[in-house]
């Protein structure tokens, strides 16, 4: 009989422990190769980790009822109990994770002139994230992470003249892009940009 009990605690540790691990290897997976396929399928473990771990709390209540009269372990429900519950943390940290890195735009300015950039500025609504200058004949990257909806325009300093565009036409949430400005020779300002959605 004791073992007939066992067997719903064993259902609530795996219950617990696969969509954990599913969840954990289809992170990293996508840390690693950044497919975009992956999110879904992680996405996909997150619903159907609500369902397992709803069941095995059911199972571990049904083997704590019908444990009352061996004499509960308290350590093991415990145990069981930590498994399934620390799915939802978990998931939320990822989640959080993944839709922060997903937000990523990476900026790139290639000075190709023989005059010095300054004042570069980037404006997303009332923010203002201003870069370093960049020198002749010289490129740099950055990372931004931009929050609000909308267009991001551009401003900077080539010699004594101001210029100004835009950079991204339009942004939301769960969007990640590139842009790369380049300036020629003649200091002509080319703007190219690629956004995707997570």
């Amino acid at each position: 009989m004791q073992k007939n009990i066992n067997k719903y605690y064993q259902m609530a540790i795996y219950l617990g422990r696969a969509p954990l691990s599913i969840g954990l290897l289809i992170f990293f997976m996508w840390f690693i190769t950044r497919n975009s396929t992956l999110l879904l399928a992680g996405a996909t473990t997150i619903l159907l980790g609500l369902f397992s771990v709803s069941i095995g709390l059911v199972s571990l209540g049904i083997y704590v009822y019908k444990s009352k009269e061996y004499g509960i372990a308290k350590i093991k429900i415990l145990k069981a109990l930590t498994i399934l519950l620390i799915n939802f943390p978990i998931a939320f940290l990822l989640i959080s994770i993944s839709s922060y890195l997903s937000s990523t735009f990476t900026i790139q300015i290639n000075n190709q002139s023989h005059k010095i950039i300054t004042d570069i500025h980037f404006i997303e609504h009332d923010k203002i994230y201003k870069i370093p200058d960049v020198k002749a004949h010289s490129k740099i990257q950055h990372d931004f992470h931009f929050q609000s909806e909308g267009k991001i325009t551009y401003s900077l300093t080539i010699g004594k003249e101001q210029y100004t565009g835009t950079l991204f036409g339009y942004i939301t949430s769960g969007i990640h892009g590139e842009a790369q400005i380049t300036i020629n020779s003649f200091v002509k300002i080319n703007v190219e940009t690629n956004t995707s959605i997570m």
